[in-house]
C-alpha cells in the first residue's frame, strides 16, 4: 500500500475515533477531482458505510483534507479519482449446502408436461409460489413462506 494511502488511513481512524457514530465504520467513499489547475479538490463530506449496513456523511477535518491532498498530488499521474477505503473486514457469514424444495399438485398428461407447468407456475409474475421446505445438513427440516416471513418446523 502507498504511503500517502496509510497516512489518510491512519488520519481517519483517529478522527472517527473521537465521533459518537451508532456503529463502526466499514468502509468510507472517497472522491477526488484533479480537473482543478490549483490542485486537485475533493468532497469534504465522505459518505461511510456502518458495520450495520446503514450509510452517514462524515464532514471531516484538515486533517483528513491534507491528508487526501498528498495522496491525491501522489497519484496525479495515475488519476486516482474514486475508490473506497475499507477499515474493516466484514465477515461473510458460513454457508451451508441446504435442500430446498416446492411442492405442488399438477395436471398433466406426462412427467415432463407437470415439470414444465410447475416451473411456469413458480415464474410467473404475483406467483403464490412463496412456500419452500428448507433440508439443513443436519435433517433439520423448515417450511419457509416468504410472503409471510415465516418459518415453521417441520417433521
Amino acid at each position: 500500500m502507498i504511503p500517502e494511502m496509510v497516512d489518510l488511513i491512519n488520519a481517519v481512524r483517529a478522527d472517527l475515533a473521537e465521533r459518537a457514530l451508532p456503529s463502526p465504520v466499514a468502509t468510507l467513499a472517497v472522491t477526488l477531482d484533479h480537473s482543478y489547475p490549483e490542485g486537485p479538490a475533493y468532497d469534504e463530506t465522505l459518505t461511510a458505510t456502518l458495520l450495520d449496513g446503514s450509510s452517514v456523511e462524515i464532514d471531516f477535518g484538515s486533517a483528513i483534507a491534507d491528508e487526501l491532498i498528498e495522496l491525491a498530488d501522489a497519484n496525479r499521474d495515475t488519476g486516482l479519482q474514486e475508490f473506497t477505503i475499507t477499515l474493516i473486514k466484514i465477515p461473510s457469514p458460513p454457508t451451508r449446502s441446504y435442500t430446498v424444495s416446492w411442492v405442488i399438485d399438477i395436471e398433466a398428461s406426462s412427467h415432463r408436461e407437470a415439470a414444465e407447468k410447475a416451473w411456469a407456475a413458480q415464474r410467473r409474475q404475483r406467483t403464490t409460489a412463496s412456500v419452500f421446505t428448507v433440508e439443513a445438513p443436519d435433517g433439520t427440516r423448515v417450511e419457509v413462506d416468504l410472503t409471510e416471513d415465516t418459518e415453521t418446523p417441520t417433521a
